[in-house]
């Protein structure tokens, strides 16, 4: 969005508040985000939460998972 800055510690603080609530999607957003953000690229973490929303149920998260692999 214009205008508006990246605060990517909100944002993953929310999907953790989302994840907790029950929406599995939300912790594999963290999962893209700890894969894709060059400033908090972290593999392992990223296979963690990328885990998580896949034992929830998200699909997409299982991909994300195989392409790690």
């Amino acid at each position: 969005l214009k205008g508006y800055e990246k605060d990517l510690s909100k944002s993953i603080e929310c999907y953790l508040n989302a994840g907790q609530k029950g929406n599995s999607m939300a912790f594999s957003r963290i999962g893209f985000i700890y894969e894709k953000e060059p400033s908090l690229r972290d593999y392992q973490k990223s296979l963690e939460y990328y885990q998580k929303g896949a034992q929830g149920g998200d699909i997409g998260a299982l991909r994300r998972i195989a392409e790690l692999y």
